[in-house]
């Protein structure tokens, strides 16, 4: 028996293990038993890829949470994948970090099914009718679980808020990774509150000028990178919790808001994305 052999009947033996054991599975099997491409040792890339930032010096109030809630998991698809994570400033215990992760298993791709030896293939094709749904289902708790856990840490007394910082550090991870679509949907009230700058004055959110902000960043090397063809969306953008910064506001008007809506289109831009929608606060299409 030569080595291809000896490979395909080792595969053939952990496939019929696999399949004896699926009627016992739980129904939200593990990551690493979940993709049924790991299953058969295929590799079928990822269609796209959505990452979302979640701004924890912002406490949204539980509508507010259960509609970014709904337009991640309405956006998870077969074929997609999504990471969550967590940032708001550089203080004890409140750094940037990845919450959870998920994906849905691409629709099976025809030429690569015949290219499969029958039995693999058929499996393959079993196991995806049967654990796509699984997947989603999957998707879904994880998705409400990580925000879950977020939103509930939220504090409004961290005394700033590094945004431009954290968006440049995502960027570098939306870089690396090798998913052909990549979609940003950062959730924060995007006012920035550092030692780059700082959107308040005083108690009030101040009536900034866009292109004064952009010089700061420019100065401070904080442009992110995304890399053409990345679409960023924004929710939260103005929305209040009367943390230190804002201790004396009580509305922010047009006029200050669509500053800083222009600041943030000129942000993206510079740093070589696309803007899908700013939500001021909620984005009202769908994340695409």
């Amino acid at each position: 028996m030569n080595g291809r052999m000896i490979l395909m009947a080792v595969v053939l033996c952990m496939l019929a293990t696999w399949e004896a054991q699926a009627a016992g599975a739980p129904a939200v099997p593990r990551r690493h038993a979940s993709s049924c491409y790991e299953r058969v040792g295929v590799k079928q890339p990822l269609e796209a890829m959505l990452f979302v930032a979640i701004d924890e010096t912002v406490g949204l109030d539980e509508h507010f949470i259960k509609r970014v809630e709904n337009h991640v998991q309405s956006w998870m698809k077969p074929g997609r994948a999504v990471k969550i994570f967590r940032f708001s400033a550089g203080v004890r215990q409140r750094y940037a970090e990845p919450v959870a992760e998920a994906s849905i298993d691409p629709p099976a791709d025809e030429e690569m099914l015949y290219d499969l030896p029958i039995r693999v293939a058929r499996l393959l094709r079993i196991c995806l009718e049967k654990r796509t749904a699984l997947q989603k289902v999957r998707a879904n708790n994880i998705i409400h679980q990580a925000m879950e856990s977020i939103f509930s840490s939220s504090n409004k007394e961290i005394p700033h808020s590094d945004i431009i910082y954290n968006i440049r550090t995502l960027a570098g991870l939306v870089r690396q990774s090798r998913v052909k679509r990549k979609i940003v949907l950062i959730v924060s009230d995007m006012l920035e509150n550092s030692s780059i700058t700082s959107f308040y004055a005083k108690g009030h959110v101040r009536s900034i000028s866009p292109d004064k902000e952009m010089e700061k960043v420019k100065q401070a090397d904080m442009l992110a990178d995304f890399s053409p063809g990345v679409t960023v969306y924004v929710m939260g953008l103005g929305y209040f919790w009367s943390g230190d910064g804002a201790s004396q506001e009580r509305y922010l008007d047009p006029k200050r808001a669509e500053r800083i809506i222009r600041f943030w289109k000129r942000y993206f831009e510079a740093s070589h994305a696309r803007i899908g929608e700013i939500g001021h606060p909620l984005i009202y299409g769908d994340i695409l």
